[in-house]
Order: C-alpha cells, then sequence, then structure tokens
C-alpha cells in the first residue's frame, strides 16, 4: 500500500501545475473574473519568486566561472625611471573577460549616472529574464592635472561603474586596488556607523565576520584606513555576509 500512494505521490509531483496553469483551467470553465483575482495575484507572485530563483541561479554560475582579473594597466609618477606606482583593470579589461560569460549565464548588464553633491554616482542594472537588481557606488571628483571637466567627468564614471559592476557580480582583480588616488575621503560618521551596525547585524544572524580577512578581501587593514569610494564595497559584501545560511 505505502508503495502505491509512494508512487501516486511521485505522478502528482510531477504533474502538478503551476499557478498560470490552474488560472487558465480556471478561465476555461467561466469562472467570474471578480473571483479570479486571488489567483492572479498568485500567479504574480510565483512568477516574481521564479524569476529570482533564475537570477540567483545565473549569478551563481557566472561566479563559479568567472576568473579573478589581471590588472594589465601601469600607472607612473612624475619619474618613470622609478616604475610604475601602481597597476589597475579597468572597465574594459573586466568586461573582455565577463561579457562571454555573462551572455552565457544569460546575465546582461547595464548602467545608468547621477551627478550627486560633489561627485558622481554610477548605478549598475544586472537582469536575468525579468528580475533586475541594481547596484550604486558613489565617487568623489578626482583632482587631475591639465584635465578638463569632461575628461574628469570621464574618470570618476569610469571608477564608479567598474566597482559598481564589480560589487554587484562579486568580480575579484588579482591584488590589492589602490588606484583610487584623489577619487575619496575618509568615511563620515554615518557610514562608520552603518558599517558597524552591519557587523553587529552579521553577528546576530550567526555569521560573525573574521574582520582581518574581511579588510584584507575589500583592500585595506581595517576601518579606519577604509576610504570613502570603497564603502559600498563593504556595505555590499556584509549584506551578503549577513544574508548567507550558516553552515552547520
Amino acid at each position: 500500500m505505502s508503495t502505491d500512494l509512494e508512487s501516486t505521490a511521485r505522478q502528482l509531483e510531477r504533474s502538478r501545475p503551476d499557478p498560470m496553469v490552474i488560472l487558465e483551467r480556471l478561465i476555461d470553465k467561466g469562472v467570474d473574473i471578480d473571483k479570479l483575482k486571488p489567483m492572479m495575484d498568485l500567479v504574480q507572485d510565483y512568477n516574481r519568486q521564479r524569476a529570482a530563483e533564475d537570477f540567483a541561479a545565473a549569478v551563481t554560475r557566472f561566479q563559479g566561472l568567472m576568473p579573478a582579473v589581471e590588472k594589465t594597466n601601469a600607472v607612473y609618477g612624475k619619474n618613470k625611471d622609478l616604475g610604475p606606482q601602481y597597476h589597475f583593470a579597468n572597465l574594459c579589461d573586466i568586461l573582455d573577460i565577463a561579457q562571454p560569460i555573462l551572455t552565457d549565464c544569460g546575465i546582461a548588464v547595464t548602467f545608468d549616472s547621477e551627478n550627486v553633491q560633489g561627485g558622481l554616482k554610477a548605478i549598475c542594472h544586472v537582469r536575468v529574464g525579468t528580475h533586475v537588481q541594481s547596484t550604486a557606488f558613489t565617487v568623489a571628483m578626482p583632482t587631475i592635472p591639465n584635465a578638463n571637466g569632461s575628461q574628469i567627468s570621464g574618470a570618476a564614471l569610469e571608477y564608479a561603474k567598474r566597482y559598481a559592476m564589480r560589487a554587484a557580480l562579486n568580480i575579484r582583480t588579482k591584488g590589492e586596488d589602490n588606484d583610487a588616488q584623489g577619487l575619496h575621503d575618509h568615511l563620515k560618521d554615518e557610514q562608520v556607523a552603518e558599517l558597524n551596525g552591519l557587523f553587529d547585524d552579521c553577528r546576530k544572524a550567526g555569521n560573525e565576520v573574521n574582520t582581518e580577512a574581511f579588510w584584507h578581501y575589500i583592500g585595506c587593514t581595517s576601518m579606519n584606513d577604509l576610504p570613502a569610494s570603497k564603502f559600498e564595497l563593504a556595505k555590499f559584501e556584509l549584506n551578503r555576509k549577513k544574508r548567507s545560511k550558516v553552515s552547520k
């Protein structure tokens, strides 16, 4: 008897229709449209949930395929004989590697930008099907000798778009990032308070953060030397850790 019940249960599981199929059947039976409102709401919720699941699966797959990006762009000081001061990976470097993987995973990435007080904000929109998540990154306008306003805005926008995309998709680069010189100030008191609150939230959720490893990953030694340009990245990572499931 139990075997028959298990077989029946498996058949029901395989043939179980989604809410849209049920709604179509009810419409075919001539059910009054006013009575179908709860079912229509259920269909919308179901579709949103499926879209969110597809988004999470696609981003997870992308992160498993995306390698760390090598920093190939050298920046020199006034005396080039001393060699480069630092290296960085620009947005084109990242997209050259990421775009084929994004396409394979069914992920579309677009950007918006807006001027904010004293700086510029870039918003990276990551879309999978109908589900979109947006991540913003704000930078102060840099000081670039002999550069005009358009060149300064372009430099800030490229930097903000790069970090918004890195934060949205957790894209890694090899080595520490120190190419933000002139693009940031120190954290404000409210930003420090927000990050400390997120550390507390992680602990309350059972996801205690190894602060030394965390700040090393962000690219500094502690919150005291975290530049404002990396505030959104630190905030994003702490929120991600807060939401992650605790391994048993």
